[in-house]
């Protein structure tokens, strides 16, 4: 049951069909694991905070950097050379009391390195797929969604991964056998808004899952020419993470 102070801070949203008061109570006793803490990450991780989700796992192991402050929201001159993980779960905590953020410094690059907590959901901030591949197959073995949101440049891609299900595609299907890029952002650029844009999006859907909601598909949105495209991602019956289930 929310509070007398949870009643107020959460007023407007508690007021919205789609939310109301079951729904409120619902994200703030969701637990969501959240790996990345860069410019998708940061404005992700304050929205989905300010929502009101009770419980959120933060994964990444880089400390800030000058040139990461005009994407990265979380972040000031006095946090350079401080790791982002914790900086992040300390002014969250400090901003908004009803969500818990539990940081973890340190590199994903096997699933054996993931908290063996339960979670609701898994969110993939990285925009690299080597660690969506490792999240895929911890979505895959514990059967829960995984959004998956990459940005460069002026462009943004939001993919729902739930190839748990004998219809739907996982992130395998999406990626296929592509490698980490080695043209990211510091080689193609990457503007502030559009980032945020994308996480902002990414936002809202992870509240839409944790409500019930039943997403899937690609999102694909280019901010400079404000163009969007949506997608649907086959689930591949050969795909070698999840091809087993659509074989069953």
């Amino acid at each position: 049951m929310l509070s007398d102070e949870q009643l107020l801070r959460y007023s407007r949203q508690l007021v919205l069909p789609e939310l109301d008061l079951v729904g409120q109570e619902r994200l703030l006793g969701a637990r969501i694991l959240v790996v990345g803490a860069g410019g998708i990450g940061c404005p992700l991780l304050w929205y989905l905070a300010a929502s009101g989700i009770g419980h959120i796992t933060l994964i990444d192991h880089d400390v800030v950097e000058a040139h990461n402050l005009p994407r990265q929201v979380l972040f000031d001159d006095q946090d350079i050379g401080l790791f982002k993980s914790q900086v992040a779960a300390r002014k969250l905590a400090n901003h908004y009391p009803d969500t818990s953020v539990a940081a973890i410094c340190g590199e994903l690059r096997h699933i054996s390195e993931l908290p063996a907590t339960h979670f609701d959901l898994l969110v993939d901030a990285t925009d690299t797929p080597s660690a969506g591949r490792i999240l895929n197959e911890a979505a895959l073995q514990r059967e829960i969604p995984l959004l998956y949101l990459a940005g460069v440049a002026m462009e943004g891609r939001l993919f729902v991964a739930q190839g748990y299900e004998r219809d739907k595609a996982c992130l395998e299907c999406y990626l296929g056998k592509g490698s980490d890029p080695r043209a990211g952002c510091a080689t193609l650029g990457v503007l502030a808004p559009s980032v945020g844009a994308l996480a902002l999006l990414g936002a809202t859907q992870v509240i839409r899952l944790l409500l019930g909601e039943n997403l899937d598909g690609l999102f694909c949105i280019d901010t400079w020419r404000f163009n969007t495209l949506r997608l649907q991602v086959r689930k591949d019956a050969n795909c070698t993470a999840c091809g087993f289930v659509a074989k069953e």
